[in-house]
């Protein structure tokens, strides 16, 4: 994907990775704790920081996005002691490249509202649940865009990282949403910026919910956060949808 290619460098510095690498830890920890998977599907993975610190307990880590310059960095993120097999795929297309089968498949990072037709959200659907061991759980998170959509708040983030700023902010087209990034780098009171965009498909946790029952998954239970608070859709930001075969 061109935008995350173009935005791969400054990705961590932009989601201030060093300062919730703690806060990650401790989630997968938790994670583990809950599922105990032997063998997990991050899709898409990023820069790998989920991934990395799922392998860190002994876990059979697969790790794949569509973006080759994250997963470079993801490779340069990885520490010796783990060991992580990184794919280069599109999420629809993950089955023909590498047919496998995982106790657990996390998709996380609000990653579904990537994929913008039905073709290629039931495709990827689909290939979640073929590739899920039996027992085995599904954790989508996704943002809670009927929320977001009514609140129409176009500014998302306005962060900083030394000199560079990043601004993530909305445009609310037709069906669409516009998801745009201004990176502003600062020399004394000079400043040079550049402007990426990507679309999301504002999708409803009822139609991912269903999609999911139609593959054939009928245990599904729905969350706040990955501190499995209950979901409220008035209220909100984040939704995880647990599938679990």
């Amino acid at each position: 994907m061109d935008f995350y290619n173009s935005i791969a460098d400054s990705y961590d510095a932009m989601t201030n990775l060093a300062s919730r690498q703690e806060q990650i830890t401790a989630n997968v920890a938790k994670l583990n704790d809950r599922y105990h998977p032997q063998t997990l599907l991050d899709i898409p993975c990023g820069t790998g920081y989920f991934a990395i610190s799922w392998a860190s307990h002994n876990i059979e880590v697969t790790g794949v996005d569509c973006s080759e310059k994250m997963l470079q960095i993801a490779r340069k993120n990885t520490q010796k002691s783990v060991k992580i097999d990184w794919i280069c795929a599109k999420m629809e297309h993950f089955v023909p490249v590498a047919a496998c089968h995982f106790d657990m498949i996390c998709c996380l990072g609000n990653s579904i509202p990537h994929l913008l037709d039905d073709i290629s959200l039931d495709a990827t659907i689909n290939n979640f649940v073929q590739m899920l061991n039996k027992n085995g759980t599904i954790l989508i998170h996704m943002l809670n865009f009927p929320l977001i959509l009514s609140q129409k708040n176009r500014i998302v983030a306005i962060t900083r990282n030394q000199n560079t700023e990043f601004i993530r902010f909305y445009d609310f087209l037709h069906s669409q949403i516009s998801f745009n990034l201004l990176k502003i780098d600062w020399d004394g009171q000079k400043s040079t910026h550049n402007l990426t965009s990507t679309i999301l498909n504002p999708l409803h946790h009822k139609d991912l919910t269903t999609r999911l029952q139609t593959a054939g998954i009928t245990n599904i239970k729905l969350y706040s956060d990955l501190n499995f608070n209950s979901f409220d859709p008035d209220t909100s930001q984040s939704v995880i949808i647990q599938a679990q075969k």
